[in-house]
């Protein structure tokens, strides 16, 4: 399965939510204060933990903060979607 990533809120604060690609169900939801490498590696983590095999992850954060090398990773602007 593939999981859609979004980041939304204000300068400190900001909900991270993961989904199921193709059937849109919530898998992770968490509130964040900075947009880090770390918040995504726990979401996956959280995800795998309950049984789901996580094969791609679609995402439109910064490229740099993604060091996830066993996952396929694609960038996608939410806002043009």
């Amino acid at each position: 399965m593939s999981i859609w990533t979004q980041l939304t809120g204000g300068r400190s604060w900001g909900v991270l939510l993961a989904l199921n690609e193709h059937s849109g169900f919530p898998l992770y939801l968490a509130f964040i204060e900075n947009e880090t490498a770390s918040n995504y590696e726990k979401a996956i983590r959280s995800i795998e933990e309950r049984g789901y095999m996580i094969f791609g992850i679609i995402i439109d954060g910064k490229k740099s903060l993604f060091t996830l090398s066993s996952l396929t990773i694609r960038y996608k602007c939410a806002s043009f979607t």
